[in-house]
């Protein structure tokens, strides 16, 4: 009973809700997860007797409070995860499971490599929530069943159909790898500016291989101006909705191209980024000039980008949302 009361609970508690309270108190979260649970269908009551005597992990956190890697920028982070090993056995999956990626093309127009990138980079099968499993779970292999831990057809037809879901556009590409002239303004890259390819065309952005796809599409740069450089169209947007971390959304996308034959990304010559702590230090100066970088974690965020392009554009230099020692320097008041 107690365990069924738990997968409930968790399964119909939405993710923006648990995120919402993340790096606060532990009790908070069990009182916010208590307030939640009646929207639910979970009374108040049985939301507090069952969560009476949980208790925060202390392994756990250290466990997610050692995660360094995610504070590695994109190059070193997706290097490091994508092995020509992976690569090779993910494309071995796609054959061993050919026919199964055919039917999750038909039925969710979702591409092989899409999944392959998530299922291929982690252990075990493709990652799902309870609550994704309730509404996304699918019978991959006709047995009556949906276990995705130990079923590969289970667990990849339940992934396409999530994506899906989630807003997944059949037939269309998530990132093309693209260069960009030198004298670009810069000040146009990031998420939070769209324009048809067509449009970045005219600006002289162009293929690294092959042809742009004329959809709406972001210019991004991980590394900043002299590293790696792409066009995300919307499907990349989907991902964030299975992770919010950019530089792992940004692997995992692009993971999926190479796994469907794409060539190694051109890594440029970036310049020095920041260590941990100086991004904290960053992110501490950005704060002082009034501008929200939510949490100082040193990790290079989406409010710590936003608020390093600010900054640059404010400075008169380059704004491509890569912070360096330089740019340290001067927002700490060390250097004119």
């Amino acid at each position: 009973m107690r365990s069924t009361l738990l997968a409930a609970l968790l399964a119909l508690t939405p993710v923006s809700a648990l995120a919402a309270t993340c790096g606060g108190s532990f009790n908070a979260f069990k009182q916010g997860l208590i307030a939640e649970a009646p929207k639910h269908g979970v009374s108040a009551d049985i939301a507090t007797k069952f969560l009476a005597g949980v208790r925060a992990d202390p392994a756990v956190l250290r466990a997610d409070h050692s995660q360094g890697v995610f504070q590695r920028p994109f190059v070193d982070f997706s290097r490091r995860l994508i092995s020509n090993d992976r690569i090779s056995r993910g494309r071995a999956n796609g054959q061993k499971y050919n026919s199964i990626f055919d039917r999750i093309k038909k039925n969710y127009g979702v591409d092989r490599g899409v999944l392959l990138a998530f299922w291929a980079g982690e252990i075990g099968m493709v990652q799902m929530l309870p609550r994704d499993i309730i509404e996304n779970g699918t019978d991959g292999d006709g047995d009556g069943h949906v276990y995705l831990k130990t079923s590969a057809p289970d667990a990849l037809m339940s992934g396409g159909k999530m994506l899906k879901s989630l807003g997944w556009r059949k037939g269309e590409p998530w990132i093309d790898e693209v260069i960009v002239p030198d004298d670009f303004d810069w000040s146009l890259t990031g998420l939070e500016t769209t324009k048809r390819a067509s449009d970045w065309a005219k600006l002289g952005v162009k293929p690294r291989d092959g042809r742009l796809a004329n959809l709406p599409a972001s210019l991004i740069l991980p590394q900043g101006r002299k590293g790696p450089a792409f066009l995300a169209y919307p499907n990349f947007n989907v991902y964030f909705e299975w992770n919010q971390s950019f530089t792992y959304v940004l692997t995992a996308a692009y993971f999926a191209t190479r796994l469907n034959g794409a060539q190694d990304y051109d890594a440029g010559n970036p310049e020095q980024g920041l260590s941990g702590n100086q991004m904290k230090r960053l992110q501490k100066a950005l704060q002082k000039r009034g501008n929200d970088v939510g949490k100082v974690d040193g990790i290079l965020g989406a409010n710590t980008r936003k608020a390093v392009q600010r900054e640059q554009q404010r400075l008169g230099v380059p704004a491509d949302a890569w912070p360096t020692p330089a740019l340290l320097s001067k927002l700490e008041g060390r250097q004119p």
